[in-house]
Parts: C-alpha cells; sequence; structure tokens
C-alpha cells in the first residue's frame, strides 16, 4: 500500500521551532535535524506499522542524533503526524491529540 503523510498544525509548528533552536545553536544544524527527521519520515511512510505502539493506537519512531520523536496515527492510506515532540517534555502533552 502507498500511504500519504499529512502533518498536522501543531506537529508543523514543533519542527519549525526544532530547527530554529538547532540553527541558534550552531549553523546548519538545523538543516541537520530537518534531513534526519525527513529521513525518518521516509521510513515512516515505507513501513509505518514497523514502529512500536506508544499510546493508544499511535505509534512513535525516535530519530537517533536528536532527542525527539515523531508520534503519528494510521488512518487508512494516511499516516498523520501528531507531534514532533522533545523526548524530555512530558508525553501528557502529546496524547491529548
Amino acid at each position: 500500500m502507498i500511504y500519504n503523510l499529512e502533518l498536522t498544525e501543531i506537529a508543523g509548528v514543533e519542527f519549525w521551532e526544532a530547527v530554529d533552536w538547532y540553527d541558534s545553536q550552531k549553523k546548519l544544524l538545523g538543516l541537520e535535524f530537518a534531513k534526519e527527521l525527513q529521513d525518518l519520515l521516509k521510513l515512516i511512510k515505507e513501513n509505518p506499522n514497523g514502529f512500536p505502539q506508544a499510546y493508544r493506537k499511535k505509534y512513535k519512531a525516535v530519530l537517533h542524533r536528536f532527542p525527539y520523536s515523531i508520534f503519528y496515527e494510521i488512518h487508512g492510506d494516511t499516516i498523520f503526524i501528531l507531534a514532533i515532540f522533545h523526548n524530555s517534555r512530558d508525553p501528557k502533552i502529546w496524547q491529548q491529540r
């Protein structure tokens, strides 16, 4: 099956906040974060059930270099990215989405 990816508005905000923060720490680090995230999104799209369920049929994929996780759910042929979430934050925040 070919899956579509849809980024929720809040996940988009979280992505850009992370990119901006990493860029403020080191030139082009935000780009490196975005690249790793893009690679992980590609893996999710290719095999969305290949990652562990984190909470109520919501899946979690962890970035390797950066302390972030992608939380998503699958509805038919669409993968909804619910959160791009720093691993130190309270998970109750994304679980309410």
